[in-house]
């Protein structure tokens, strides 16, 4: 995940192609230490793993603080079972001085 414009956006990667595009990843800002996370937006990865989650497209205002991506686990049952890992960004640091 980066900072940078768009917002913040990344690539949803995995050894099998089948987990990549379509991926759900959805963004989090934490709120103080030992507090919950909040979540900020959504976005589904395109064909080639690409999603951007931007203050525009998600109403959300850009503050201080620590922001991070996820990716749920899914299960596929349909014919033979397949997992697609889930997955956390590492933490951006973001400040915002008035």
């Amino acid at each position: 995940m980066r900072k940078t414009a768009p917002a913040f956006h990344g690539k949803a990667k995995s050894d099998n192609p089948f987990c990549v595009g379509n991926r759900k990843v959805v963004l989090y800002r934490k709120t103080r230490p030992g507090r919950s996370k909040r979540r900020l937006g959504a976005d589904r990865a395109n064909p080639n793993g690409k999603w951007a989650i931007t203050e525009a497209s998600n109403g959300f205002i850009l503050k201080s603080g620590l922001y991070f991506a996820k990716a749920k686990r899914i299960v596929f049952e349909e014919g033979a079972r397949m997992v697609c890992r889930g997955d956390r960004s590492r933490k951006i640091s973001v400040a915002r001085y008035r």
